[in-house]
């Protein structure tokens, strides 16, 4: 008897956009399919969880990539992070405009070198690598950057405090994925432009390990929305812990009434497997992209809302 191969996708907590929102839910399918495909060709949930999440950098539909938004002083600045239940860690913060930043992040914990860089240092690692930075024809974001700014303007200025009113518009579009391989390892993989007029400089919980992500031999969980109650609440690994007591989803359930207790709610989506083949996905927002595919099913299954939970099959 094998294991179970299994792969779920997200594409952020928070507003979906309805003028886009079939595309995105496109390119969620197909990252699925191809995160899948590796999977079930007997590639590893690593390599699974790295493709899925390059597809949607590369879509330009989600912040990740293409599509990430701009700092305070109009820059491209990334983050994104791996982790695998056996060869571990590895992110990269703050780096400013490489394509692919979650293949930067790979290339990282390949070398077994270092595992976190950030700012410049990231970028001069990425371009000895031969990582190619975005040309701004390439980019998506300014297609939208007219429509906020106007919004943000009419309450009275660009303040940071305004983030808060228009939150919904600034932490979505985070995307992640998690996988479970018929070895029997799990992989988390994370990508996003931050948060949207963020200072230069700053890291939000996608780079974080136990915050945006986290994979040991029990569970992975991938993490969206705002970054700084994410990385206080270490809203991954509380859930993990949350596992070893509870099943997979009342574990997202606790960990998320954590974080309203202290945080309120409408700000963060997750979504997780575990060893077993169960998988859930749990937000607070009014959206939250999802799709997932695993042994048995005919096809990916995907939603743009609402929590739940599923059981792979073992074949």
């Amino acid at each position: 008897m094998i294991g179970m191969n299994v792969i779920v996708v997200h594409g952020g907590a928070g507003y979906l956009n309805p003028r886009i929102a079939d595309e995105r839910v496109s390119v969620i399918r197909n990252a699925v399919s191809k995160g899948y495909n590796i999977l079930s060709n007997g590639g590893s949930s690593l390599d699974a969880v790295v493709e899925s999440v390059s597809i949607l950098e590369d879509s330009g539909f989600f912040n990740a990539g293409r599509g990430s938004v701009y700092t305070v002083d109009s820059m491209l600045e990334f983050d994104a992070a791996i982790m695998h239940s056996k060869y571990g860690y590895a992110a990269i913060g703050a780096v400013p405009n490489i394509k692919n930043p979650i293949k930067l992040a790979r290339e990282l914990l390949k070398d077994k070198i270092h595992r976190f860089l950030v700012g410049y240092g990231a970028r001069e690692y990425a371009i000895a690598k031969g990582f190619k930075p975005y040309d701004i024809t390439e980019l998506t974001f300014y297609r939208y950057i007219d429509e906020y700014l106007e919004r943000i303007k009419k309450r009275g200025g660009y303040g940071i405090k305004l983030l808060e009113a228009f939150k919904h518009l600034f932490k979505s579009e985070t995307v992640g994925a998690v996988a479970l391989d018929s070895d029997g390892y799990l992989a988390s993989a994370v990508s996003t432009g931050g948060i949207f007029l963020k200072f230069h400089g700053r890291v939000g919980d996608s780079a974080i390990k136990g915050a945006g992500l986290y994979a040991d031999n029990f569970v992975a969980a991938s993490a969206t929305g705002i970054g700084e109650y994410i990385i206080d609440l270490m809203l991954t690994e509380r859930i993990a812990s949350y596992r070893r007591r509870y099943n997979l989803y009342s574990a997202c359930k606790l960990a998320f009434r954590d974080l309203e207790s202290r945080y309120g709610i409408d700000n963060a989506g997750v979504i997780a497997v575990d060893k077993l083949g169960y998988i859930a996905w749990f937000h607070n927002t009014m959206h939250m992209p999802i799709g997932y595919l695993y042994d048995g099913l005919d096809k990916p299954i995907v939603f743009t809302s609402g929590s739940g939970y599923a059981k792979a099959r073992r074949i």
